[in-house]
């Protein structure tokens, strides 16, 4: 996150954000909250648990490209895998979008219609 803060007169201190940069969970703990927290369909906590003990360091790999390897894990059929890669992927291409967008003064939100 890039800003300034700031002193509120009501609320005290507070950040101003003006930008900010939304990453990718790059080690698996982080992707296991990630994938845990409902923004992917299909995957909840146990799910995303088996996923990241199964393919490890693979799993984003996984994840983008090979949904028939995700209906290994107990629960996932090879259709509900085919709709959690396509989940995945379109968060994955949302968030290159804003990246890309960012550098031109561009916000999320802004993004997010474009």
């Amino acid at each position: 996150m890039q800003g300034d803060y700031t002193v509120h007169n009501d609320y005290g201190e507070q950040f101003k954000a003006d930008s900010f940069e939304k990453i990718m969970p790059e080690d698996s703990k982080s992707l296991e909250k990630y994938l845990a927290s409902g923004v992917i369909k299909g995957i909840g906590k146990a799910t995303a648990k088996r996923i990241i003990e199964t393919f490890q360091d693979e799993s984003i790999h996984v994840l983008k490209f090979e949904p028939e390897r995700l209906a290994q894990i107990r629960g996932v059929s090879f259709e509900k895998a085919q709709g959690i890669v396509e989940s995945f992927n379109k968060e994955w291409e949302l968030w290159q979008i804003v990246k890309f967008l960012e550098q031109y003064g561009v916000g999320a939100n802004n993004a997010n219609r474009v």
